[in-house]
């Protein structure tokens, strides 16, 4: 069985691969090279589960009586026993898995027969998972389980034993943190992909360990010999050898586990060292020029000789000044104007002491020579999430772990490992303003060896040196260099050059055919860019491979990706991997499909690898700085106006949303998501606006962005940033243009290269050009008031032209903003039937603090639904207005106000006293009882463990929210059965786990519900009547009164954006949205009435359930969830006084 299913373990992610690698480049990561890597843990748990079945019956196959005669006739001593029994355990369990682990490793032609591709695992992979981790896994296991068979004698309840054990040990890896998994749990490669540019060397702690298992197995050998029922006369020494050995292993692989922990704490340790130092606005510096040598001797040593020009940031220097220098860098000498200095490097601080004459100074030149090897550990020390603290499973893995790589194969000095020297510490420098620099670097390296850097570099002696001197300035430094083999061409008077290692060529000879379309695809980008006024600011742009190994998303608190930057951006090997996979299908495909498949691959990116990306950042973010509070949000707005300008882009990349999730399953949604023809680019998997939670608009609604604190709470201040930038990037681009867009971001980099701006200036500078236009980026940004808008009724007026005969259709409404903030809003008028839908955008509108607007919108068509969608409100979602009264038919000569202007408009009062499912009368509870259980007026919740709550209740969550709901749509759901075998385990595994929305409560966003600002619905399926929801209010005065229940629309749905945001998933699953009879109960005082609500319910709107004499205080409707339908859905009531009370006495 371990056998079998290891190998369709192995199977099953070849197939997966095979079916996601035509359209995912991050398929690469469930390539067969990887099952280790994925499931290694799973594989080994399996064999060890095994052996626990052996061990029973060995012991019970040579009890001393029934050998008498040969153990008497040449007697055998106790450890010999034992210890062969467990050695022939653990080998009963090694030589099947060495054959399924050879089957992986040699079953290449297998997989290419099955699967038209090539993959299986490497020939170290193999050595390594089989000798390192599972021999001697498997040697600890069997002596375990013979020292229980000779404790336990009842053999059923030692194997239980075992099975328990290995049980803990699967779980106990699960949960382990990352950084202790190859020494404490025996996995060498867990969670560390393959990589066939620099494969992983085993570290020396994890050798340590491995021995130290060998001598504590021994020692359980030894226990277990002395326990053993059978005389011996060594029984005695043997146990007390075998104490001495368990205690001299385990301190061993204590010793070995404290190593790999070391390296947290060294972290910890540098992390309190550099926030204790000094960063203050006045202790900053800013950093114009580096310029100098420097040495790579590849697994030997770096060498730089570096000259940093600086001037102050205040109006003098400060007294010391303070720089980020890799602890692995020892410094030489270094000198302040030529002259000595004093200076400090300690715990990755350097601090240089600046005498009184220089601090005056307008300039200040410092020179540095260390030498050393980086420690890639100091990298990213300020990141918001550590990966070696998170559990080994967490998708980060999938992103990389190495800060920094310098090997005697491969070197990468990424920015953040400081191998230059930065000013301010390594932690907290949002206090810092980090202003670009210019470069100039020259750069050694052994012959045959490439640089990449700051785009291509100059090569003065032919190979060995090459210099980087960009003509622009650049915000970071990277160099990556090795035995590449290097492409070049020229695109639009930009210098591009492909660095890949020699054994991917054969991968990207494949598309020389389409190589001309790609590059008109990229000078078509660049030559945007410049007719914008945002030319490409370096001469020469850079693509390198990197292996997985090296970490692709920076620290800090956004966790961005790190593979782009200025000048290059870092190809993760599995892409090529990837297209490697696809070489039999390649060679079948046009250029053109070609470059659609390429064009694919960046589009589905969702790792922040998009080379055109990288050329995005370039453009700007690379050359400007933003200052000042609330900085960071300016910087987020602006990277998003230039994605969505010049690439459309609908996402940013953060490890964030890779955290405490599994990569596994994200690709296994997007495969049968795009199998089945649905959108799987990056824009999808990033949560867009109308999918954000409840409780990030809360936090909006508590904070303005200026105010937030992304380094302690860094998740929460990304989530709000997305929220209100991307709709303050939309409302940009759709009030300005893209033309006038484009020409504010070139004049502020034109004005601002290699400066820190403020938000007042970006202002100010952009309405010099745009006018009134711009918006009110002060607002966004320190305000955390929100506009709120109400829709009037709205009318179609049919236009007819006896001249010409054509026919036009006027909308009339009225939109009022009840908050003291003003904001925007566009209108959509949309023709919704059974062949589709047709609809017309307006252009944003603008309507001040408790204004009103009169709004004429003109059609073609004869519009059947109105929108009104904010772009930043209190409503939250569009708002949908019904235009089923009939049409009024007009001439030519009486046609009705078309345009935008003011009005005096206000809503009128409710008819009556509401209540709706946003009121603090509702709530959900147990029974037919209100008032005891009910959970909104007892302050409790619902139980939720793990789910979003709005005010506290579930959010509602179609099957596959966010993924698999898409596939509900008409039409698609039978093609994925069809595709799927894996039934409602898809239900399970795509979805993250069980959805509270099937079982009980929970509140829907909804158009056509009933809502002064948000239209929210609270949903349920149908049950028993015992989880039931109640609406309960206070009857002012005795009377008549009539109720009605409001009833929504299920099948209205948001329409997209007009600014090309995802469309908005359809609100219901086809046949799941099906209301029947409702059984209610009115509750007043001590009389009860049962109601019930008959199905068919009839069109949308308020259903009258009866008229009821009420005295003065509380009546409650409780609405149960038994109804002849699939689901119960509760709105809104509304009372209504009928009649007076004398009326009442009267009749």
């Amino acid at each position: 069985m371990t056998v079998t299913t290891s190998l369709l373990l192995f199977l099953f992610y070849a197939q997966l691969y095979d079916r996601s690698a035509s359209h995912l480049a991050a398929a690469g990561s469930l390539a067969p090279e990887n099952i280790l890597a994925l499931h290694g843990v799973t594989i080994l748990s399996l064999f060890l589960a095994g052996i626990m079945f052996l061990a029973p019956k060995i012991s019970s196959a040579s009890p001393p009586e029934e050998m008498a005669e040969v153990l008497h006739s040449r007697p055998i001593a106790n450890v010999n026993v034992v210890g062969g029994k467990t050695l022939g355990m653990a080998l009963c369990g090694w030589c099947p898995l060495f054959l399924v682990a050879g089957a992986m490793c040699l079953g290449d032609h297998l997989v290419n027969w099955l699967f038209s591709f090539h993959g299986s695992i490497s020939l170290e992979a193999f050595s390594t998972f089989v000798f390192m981790d599972a021999l001697p896994a498997l040697l600890l296991f069997s002596a375990i389980a013979v020292l229980l068979s000779t404790w336990v004698r009842i053999r059923v309840a030692g194997v239980l034993f075992g099975l328990v054990l290995v049980s803990a040990y699967w779980l106990w890896m699960s949960t382990m943190d990352a950084q202790l998994v190859p020494t404490l749990a025996m996995l060498s490669n867990y969670g560390n992909y393959e990589s066939r540019v620099l494969p992983s060397p085993i570290d020396a702690a994890v050798l340590a360990q491995r021995v130290s298992i060998g001598v504590l197995t021994a020692g359980i050998v030894a226990i277990a010999s002395g326990l053993y029922p059978r005389c011996d006369d060594r029984r005695f020494p043997t146990a007390l050898i075998g104490l001495a050995l368990l205690a001299g292993g385990s301190f061993g692989v204590y010793v070995a586990v404290a190593e790999s922990a070391s390296v947290v704490e060294q972290r910890r340790t540098w992390s309190a060292a550099h926030a204790a130092a000094p960063m203050a606005p006045e202790d900053c510096v800013d950093l114009e020029h580096i310029g100098g040598a420097v040495e790579i001797a590849p697994g030997e040593h770096l060498f730089v000789d570096l000259h940093l020009r600086l001037s102050p940031q205040d109006r003098r220097l400060p007294s010391a000044i303070t720089f980020s220098l890799n602890p692995g860098m020892d410094i030489e000498d270094l000198r302040l104007n030529d002259n000595a200095a004093s200076y400090s490097h300690d715990l990755g601080l350097l601090t240089v002491e600046l005498p009184a004459e220089l601090r005056e100074t307008r300039m200040l030149t410092i020179s540095l020579l260390a030498r050393g090897i980086p420690d890639p550990a100091f990298a990213y020390l300020d990141s918001a999430i550590d990966w070696r603290t998170e559990p080994a499973t967490n998708a980060l893995s999938f992103l990389g772990r190495d800060g920094s790589i310098f090997d005697s194969r491969y070197v990468a000095l990424m920015p953040s490992a400081r191998w230059l020297p930065a000013p301010g510490p390594n932690v907290g420098r949002m206090s810092c303003s980090r202003d670009p620099f210019t470069l100039d670097l020259l750069v050694q390296v052994p012959p045959d060896w490439h640089v990449a850097g700051a785009g291509p570099a100059n090569m003065p002696d032919g190979g060995r040196e090459f210099r980087f001197r960009p003509d622009k300035p650049l915000s970071e430094v990277m160099l990556i260099a090795s035995d590449f083999e290097r492409l070049a061409t020229s695109v639009a008077n930009v210098e591009l050059e492909l660095l890949v290692s020699a054994g991917h060529m054969d991968e990207l000879r494949l598309f020389e055919d389409s190589t001309p379309l790609i590059l008109d695809g990229l000078a078509d980008l660049l030559r945007d860019a410049e007719e914008a006024g945002l030319p490409y600011p370096y001469e020469g742009f850079s693509m390198v491979e990197v292996p997985s190994r090296l970490r692709s998303y920076r620290g800090g608190w956004r966790m961005d990706s790190v593979l782009a930057t200025p000048g290059a951006v870092l190809i993760r090997e599995d892409w090529l991997r990837a297209v490697a996979s696809q070489r039999a299908h390649l060679m079948n495909l046009t250029a053109a499909e070609k470059t659609r498949l390429i064009d694919n691959y960046l589009r589905n990116d969702d790792t922040g690898g998009d080379p055109r990306q990288a050329l995005a950042h370039s453009l700007f973010a690379s050359q400007v700085g933003f200052a000042g509070q609330g900085a960071f949000a300016l910087e987020f707005l602006f990277e998003r106006l230039v994605n969505r300008l010049f690439l459309s882009a609908e996402s940013d990349f953060s490890a964030h949303d890779f955290n405490d999730a599994s990569k596994t399953a994200v690709l296994i949604r997007k495969t049968y998501l795009a199998e089945v023809g649905l959108d799987v680019s990056a824009g999808s998997y990033t949560t867009e606006v109308d999918d954000m939670v409840p409780t990030v608009w809360d936090r909006v609604l508590e904070l303005p962005l200026s105010e937030l604190d992304p380094e302690t709470k860094p998740r929460q201040a990304l989530e709000a940033l997305r929220l209100k930038s991307y709709r303050m990037a939309d409302l940009i681009l759709d009030r300005l243009g893209r033309e006038a867009t484009a020409t504010v971001l070139a004049e502020i980099r034109r004005q601002h290269v290699g400066q820190a701006i403020a938000e007042a200036e970006v202002s100010a500078l952009a309405r010099q050009i745009v006018g009134e236009r711009w918006p009110d980026l002060a607002v966004w940004l320190h305000d955390e008031d929100l506009p709120g808008f109400v829709v009037s009724s709205a009318y179609v007026h049919l236009v007819e032209n006896d001249q010409t005969g054509e026919s036009r259709y006027i909308t009339n409404f009225h939109v009022r903003n009840e908050e003291a903030t003003p904001g925007f809003v566009e209108f959509t008028l949309r023709r919704r039937g059974a062949g589709g839908s047709v609809s017309y955008d307006s252009d944003p509108v603008r309507i001040g603090a408790e204004s009103s607007v009169e709004v004429g919108l003109e059609s073609f068509i004869e519009p059947n639904e109105l929108f009104v969608e904010p772009y930043l409100a209190l409503n939250r979602r569009p708002i949908y207005v019904g235009l089923d009264r009939g049409l009024t038919k007009l001439f030519a000569a009486s046609e009705p106000f078309v345009g935008i202007r003011p009005s005096t408009w206000t809503p009128p009062e409710d008819e009556g006293l509401v209540v709706d499912d946003l009121d603090d009368g509702f709530g959900v509870m147990d029974g037919m009882t209100p008032g005891k259980s009910l959970d909104r007026f007892t302050g409790g919740r619902l139980s939720c463990l793990g789910c979003e709550l709005d005010q506290g209740l579930p959010v509602y969550r179609p099957p596959g929210q966010g993924w698999t709901a898409a596939l509900w749509r008409d039409g698609v759901d039978s093609r994925l059965n069809a595709l799927s075998l894996v039934g409602k385990w898809l239900e399970w595994f795509v979805d993250d786990g069980p959805n509270p929305s099937a079982q009980d409560w929970s509140r829907q966003e909804l158009p056509s519900a009933w809502g002064r600002y948000r239209r929210t619905v609270v949903r349920t399926p149908v049950g028993d009547g015992r989880r039931n929801a109640a609406f309960r209010a206070e009857i002012p005065v005795p009377g008549r009164w009539r109720l009605e229940y409001h009833h929504p629309d299920l099948a209205i749905k948001p329409p997209p954006r007009s600014t090309g945001a995802a469309a908005t998933v359809g609100l219901s699953r086809r046949g799941l949205d099906v209301t029947g009879s409702y059984h209610m109960r009115l509750v007043a005082g001590a009389t009860a009435v049962d109601i019930d609500l008959p199905s068919p319910i009839g069109p949308p709107g308020w259903k009258t359930l009866g008229d009821f004499p009420l005295a003065q205080g509380p009546a409650t409707l409780v609405v149960t969830n038994r109804s002849t339908g699939k689901i119960v859905v509760a709105d809104a009531i509304r009372w209504r006084l009928l009649e007076e009370p004398d009326d009442v006495l009267a009749n």
